[in-house]
C-alpha cells in the first residue's frame, strides 16, 4: 500500500473543509498557513497548487472525467473531490509521473471508502488516461463532449461558477463577456510587486534594473509583474526518485530570495496590479488638493501605503478590525511611512464624528469580491445571491456616511473589487439620484488588457465630486494623537 503523502493529505482536508463548510469565513490563506505549520515547504506548496488548482476548475475537471462514471451525480462528495485532485494532476502538474498521481488517488479512496470505491477510482482514471481525457483543462470543456444547449451552463462550466452567478454576468455583461469573465477566474495570477516610491532614486533604480534583469516586466514606474512560475514541472516529493531530476530553475528561486529582501529591507511591497492601478489614478487626482485624506475602509493597509508612498498626506486609516490594522501598522513601519493615523472604528461612527473634515475620501468598499476568483477561488462555495444584496446595502449606508465626511470640492473615490452592477454602476447611478451636490467625473470596470493582466482582481471604481459649497474646517485626531492638518 502506498503512503499517501503530506501534501495530498493537506488538500484533501482543507478542500472537504471548504465544500462542507460554506459559511465558514476563514480565509484559504489562513487555512493553509495552519496547515503548512506541518509541513515541509515543498509539501505546502504542492498542497496548496492542489487546491487553488481544484476551486478554480473543478467543474471542467469532474467535465473530463463524466464519460468513464455510470452514475456521476450519485458519487459522495469527498470522492468527487478525490477524483478532481487526481484530475489536476495528471491535466497540469506533468512533473508528476501519473502513476504516482493513481496509485495516491486511490489509496486516498481506499483509506476514506474502502476498497470498493477505490477500484471504482482506479478504474475511471485508468480508463481516461487511457482515452486522453486530461488535455490541459483549459481545453476540457470542448474535449469532453457535447456542449450544453444553456449559455448559462457553459459559462457556468467554464469558470466552475454556481449556475446563478453565470446567469448574473451573462444578464448585465453579455453571453460573450461573461464567458471571458468565467475563463478569467480560473487563471492563475501573476504575483506584483510594488517599488517604494519614498526611497531614494539610486536605489529604486538599481532595484528596477535588477528586477528587469531577473525577468520582471514593469507595467509603471513602480509596478512589475514577476515571472509566474510555470505549475507543470511542479515535483512530487513523494513520487519516484527520476521525478525529480529537474527541481524549478534556479533563476525562480534566485528571483523570489531577492524580492524577498527586498520587500524585508522595505524597498518593495507585494500588491496586485489592480489595486496599483486604482492608488495610482486616486493619487494623481487627490494631488490637486490638500488634505487630509481618509482611506475609510482600509483593511489591511495596500492601498493606504501606495497612497502615502505618492505623498498624499495626512492620510486617516480605519477599519473596524484591528487584527487587520496590524498589518499596515507593520508595513508603515517597514516601509518608513509617516503622517498616517490608524484608528479602529466603523467608517460611519467615524464619518459623524467629522463632518465634512476631508479633501479626498477612499471609500473601497466590502463587497461580494466576485472580482477576485482566480485569487480567492474559495468564494465559489460561499458567495450567494443574499450575500450579493447585503454587500449593496452595506455599500449604500457606506456611501452616505463618507460622504458627510467630505468637504465641498472634494473627492470621493469609490472602489470594489465585484464583478456585478448591482454592486457597482447601479450603486453610483442611486447614489447620484438622492445626492444634489454629487458629480460623477468618471467610473470603470478595469478589464485585462494585456496577458499578464489577466488573472488578476477585476476592480470597479468611481470618482464622485462634491459641488463647491461654502468651507467647513474641521480637524481630526486618533484619540490621544496629534490632529491631522491638510496640506
Amino acid at each position: 500500500m502506498a503512503e499517501i503523502s503530506p501534501a495530498r493529505t493537506a488538500a484533501f482536508r482543507i478542500l472537504s473543509r471548504l465544500h462542507e463548510k460554506p459559511d465558514d469565513q476563514t480565509p484559504l490563506p489562513a487555512l493553509l498557513e495552519e496547515s503548512g505549520k506541518t509541513l515541509s515547504l515543498r509539501d505546502a506548496a504542492l498542497a496548496a497548487e492542489i487546491i487553488y488548482g481544484v476551486l478554480r476548475k473543478e467543474a471542467r475537471l469532474f467535465a473530463a472525467l463524466r464519460p468513464f462514471l455510470a452514475r456521476p451525480e450519485g458519487l459522495p462528495l469527498r470522492l468527487r473531490l478525490i477524483l478532481a485532485m487526481a484530475a489536476f494532476e495528471l491535466a497540469e502538474l506533468h512533473g508528476i509521473p501519473a502513476r504516482a498521481t493513481l496509485d495516491q488517488a486511490v489509496e486516498l479512496a481506499r483509506k476514506t471508502f474502502g476498497r470498493g470505491l477505490s477500484g471504482l477510482v482506479n478504474a475511471v482514471l485508468r480508463n481516461a488516461c487511457r482515452a486522453g481525457a486530461f488535455v490541459p483543462s483549459q481545453n476540457a470543456l470542448a474535449k469532453s463532449g457535447r456542449r450544453n444547449a444553456d449559455q448559462d451552463a457553459d459559462i457556468a462550466l467554464s469558470g466552475s461558477l454556481p449556475l446563478w452567478l453565470a446567469r448574473l454576468w451573462r444578464e448585465q455583461y453579455g453571453g460573450e463577456t461573461a464567458q471571458r469573465l468565467a475563463l478569467l477566474s480560473t487563471l492563475r495570477p501573476r504575483p506584483a510587486l510594488r517599488l517604494n516610491a519614498t526611497r531614494d532614486k539610486k536605489s529604486l533604480s538599481e532595484l528596477r534594473t535588477s528586477l528587469t534583469d531577473a525577468g520582471a516586466k514593469f507595467f509603471s514606474a513602480e509596478g512589475c509583474f514577476l515571472p509566474l512560475v510555470n505549475a507543470s514541472p511542479m515535483k512530487d516529493p513523494h513520487a519516484p526518485a527520476e521525478a525529480l531530476e529537474q527541481a524549478e530553475p534556479p533563476r525562480s528561486k534566485d528571483l523570489m530570495l531577492f524580492v524577498t529582501e527586498a520587500i524585508s529591507r522595505g524597498l518593495a511591497s507585494r500588491q496586485g496590479f489592480a489595486s496599483q492601478r486604482l492608488a495610482v489614478s486616486a493619487a494623481e487626482k487627490m494631488r490637486m488638493m490638500s488634505g487630509p485624506f481618509w482611506d475609510a475602509c482600509c483593511g489591511r493597509g495596500g492601498k493606504s501605503c501606495a497612497l502615502r508612498e505618492r505623498g498624499i498626506a495626512p492620510l486617516l486609516c480605519s477599519d473596524p478590525s484591528e487584527r487587520r490594522l496590524a498589518f499596515l501598522r507593520a508595513d508603515a513601519e517597514r516601509l518608513g511611512l509617516d503622517r498616517l493615523e490608524i484608528i479602529t472604528g466603523e467608517a460611519q461612527t467615524i464619518a459623524s464624528a467629522y463632518p465634512q473634515a476631508f479633501s479626498g475620501i477612499l471609500l473601497d468598499a466590502p463587497c461580494s469580491g466576485t472580482g477576485t476568483l482566480a485569487r480567492n477561488p474559495e468564494l465559489r462555495l460561499r458567495l450567494s445571491p443574499q450575500k450579493l444584496d447585503a454587500a449593496a446595502r452595506l455599500q449604500r449606508e457606506l456611501l452616505r456616511a463618507a460622504w458627510t465626511a467630505l468637504r465641498p470640492g472634494g473627492l470621493l473615490v469609490y472602489a470594489t473589487c465585484a464583478v456585478n452592477r448591482t454592486e457597482n454602476e447601479e450603486q453610483i447611478a442611486a447614489f447620484l439620484a438622492r445626492t444634489s451636490d454629487a458629480r460623477l467625473e468618471e467610473q470603470e470596470l478595469v478589464l485585462p488588457v494585456a496577458p499578464e493582466e489577466e488573472g488578476q482582481d477585476i476592480l470597479y471604481h468611481a470618482f464622485v465630486r462634491k459641488d463647491d459649497m461654502p468651507p467647513f474646517a474641521c480637524d481630526i485626531s486618533s484619540g490621544g494623537g496629534e490632529p491631522l492638518q491638510g496640506g
